[in-house]
């Protein structure tokens, strides 16, 4: 059998419905959003974001179309001569009616490089064989083209060109908007589109509690503190992008040293900010400034990457001591694995007489193939594992998240604060984080104790699948082929395994998703045993996550072993 392909909200044939919206239905989805926002958080917002949503309501049909097209578009800015709307007839009428309101201009005090994009590359091209002193040629880039007029000249002069050609229009009330969302999807990640989606069909969303008491922002300064972070994210970014690692430094520096109480999901872009602009101060060889952001991160692995800077510049008894504390107080599970291992080497670097450090001898098997173009590795496996009267297929990370997704489907939607802020989500805000577990802890361990209880897991499972199919769930792929690859895994899997890989799971969904083996086999001779592959070809390497998968199951009885491949000739 192929690998399932990763979970997506595309049906199964793998076609849009066709299904016809109703005419203004992009605006009915706006009003949507500004009326729930209003309804659920009229305390959390300011008085011009509410005055924003009562003078839209004040325009006409027109000019309100008109400006939700706009703000549905890639912009931020548009030209005059390629919008066109069916619904829209006067749309010159409806775009005076949102100037005169505020929610247009025409773009003149919008950067220079706005107005640049706009123009086609043949656009680009006359404008700089008019206004560059030397000749460029006909089918040089645009993105060579746009360079050069920058370089060249005079912002006010190019402006002044491209005015007298262009008709701009540029949609205002971006920051506004953006609170809306935030407020809305509990993300800037998502926009208008989920309700498209769900509108044609292509995407059934579970109902789950909506509660104000429940709501993910609980006082305006955690939406300020969210909107400010990501946009320090983005400068960061894009400082780093364009090579000013310096000013990347700045900016990460400013959110280091400001003192707050960060709303969760702020602090968690909080430190990815900082792990970020570390990492790359490393990379840049500025030790003394990677270590003092990663002092400022609790979440790995900046610790681990301290105690390799410090061993760098061979202070080994400050990293042996970090070390230490790591083992003693981790983390997560990686910090002690490391910790252990580099704890040992530093002490063998200050003299102590210890033996070289063991890697853990996992179980392996080898085998040699021929290889074939366009065929995976894994899937030779699989075939030269048939040869053997072995069966199995491409499980890797789909098949478990899958059953974690069916067996905890009902408590991952459970009404829980700041789980869901709006009727688009595959699955609550804090799903990949380290709060997943904490927050549902009783609902989790009863759970686990049913699993291990269960009689009839195959059952159980196989009739949430029916019950929920197409329903969407961040970790369950609706594929073709999902349901007879979850009977053969239900048949030979008891609720014990599954409980021990679901426990491990749900205390930090986001990091143990990652690094199961691949391939899940069973003998055609003993149908009712498994036992799991990770396969490697020549020049693989164990990641540390697929590595401490593997010792785990091992340790909990699920036999998984690693199988290198070699080719032959």
């Amino acid at each position: 059998m192929a690998p399932l392909d990763p979970p997506s909200p595309v049906p199964e044939d793998n076609k849009t419905p066709s299904i016809r919206l109703e005419e203004g239905y992009y605006l009915d989805n706006f009003l949507t959003v500004l009326d729930t926002v209003e309804g659920q958080d009229s305390d959390l917002l300011k008085a011009e974001e509410r005055r924003f949503r009562d003078d839209f309501q004040a325009l006409d049909l027109a000019a309100q179309r008109l400006y939700v097209r706009l703000i549905s578009r890639r912009g931020p800015c548009f030209r005059r001569d390629r919008l066109a709307y069916d619904e829209i007839p006067d749309l010159d009428g409806a775009l005076r009616a949102l100037q005169r309101a505020g929610f247009a201009d025409d773009g003149s005090t919008a950067p220079i490089e706005e107005w640049l994009a706009l123009l086609l590359r043949a656009e680009a091209w006359q404008v700089a064989d008019e206004l560059l002193s030397t000749s460029i040629a006909k089918t040089s880039r645009k993105d060579t083209l746009l360079s050069a007029l920058t370089e060249e000249v005079e912002a006010a002069d190019l402006r002044q060109h491209l005015e007298a050609t262009l008709q701009v229009v540029r949609p205002l009330g971006q920051d506004i908007l953006a609170v809306y969302r935030l407020l809305y999807f509990g993300n800037l990640g998502q926009d208008w589109t989920e309700f498209v989606l769900r509108d044609l069909g292509v995407v059934s969303f579970e109902p789950y509690e909506l509660r104000r008491e429940l709501r993910h922002f609980d006082c305006r300064q955690a939406i300020d503190d969210s909107l400010h972070m990501r946009q320090q994210q983005y400068e960061a970014h894009r400082l780093m992008a364009a090579g000013d690692d310096d000013g990347a430094l700045v900016v990460a520096q400013q959110v280091a040293a400001a003192e707050a109480l960060w709303h969760p999901i702020t602090e968690r872009r909080r430190h990815a900010l900082l792990l970020a602009v570390a990492r790359q101060m490393e990379r840049c060889a500025a030790v003394d400034d990677a270590l003092d952001l990663y002092r400022r991160v609790s979440r790995p692995p900046a610790r681990e990457r301290r105690v390799r800077l410090l061993e760098k510049q061979r202070d080994l008894a400050a990293a042996l001591e970090l070390c230490e504390a790591m083992a003693s107080a981790p983390n997560d599970e990686s910090e002690v694995v490391f910790a252990r291992r580099f704890a040992h080497q530093l002490r063998r670097k200050q003299g102590e007489k210890l033996p070289p450090w063991q890697r853990p001898k996992r179980p392996r098997r080898s085998l040699r193939l021929l290889r074939q173009d366009g065929v995976s590795v894994e899937r030779r496996a699989l075939e030269a594992l048939a040869e053997e009267g072995l069966s199995g297929f491409h499980a890797e990370n789909w098949l478990w998240k899958c059953l974690f997704g069916l067996a905890f489907w009902d408590i991952i939607f459970a009404p829980v604060a700041g789980a869901f802020q709006h009727a688009f989500q595959y699955g609550p805000l804090d799903l990949h984080s380290a709060d997943f577990r904490p927050r549902r802890r009783d609902l989790i361990e009863r759970r686990l104790d049913d699993l291990r209880h269960d009689d009839d897991l195959p059952g159980r499972l196989l009739e949430i699948y029916e019950r929920k199919q197409g329903t969407a769930n961040r970790w369950v792929a609706w594929h073709p082929n999902l349901r007879p690859r979850l009977v053969d895994a239900l048949q030979r899997l008891d609720g014990h395994q599954l409980a021990t890989v679901c426990d491990r799971l749900s205390r930090h969904p986001g990091r143990y998703r990652r690094g199961f083996p691949d391939l899940f086999v069973w003998s055609d001779d003993e149908p009712t045993g498994f036992q799991l592959f990770e396969v490697k070809a020549p020049g693989d390497q164990l990641r540390p996550e697929q590595g401490a998968w593997i010792d785990f199951l091992n340790r909990h009885g699920i036999s998984s072993r690693v199988l290198r491949v070699e080719w032959e000739g």
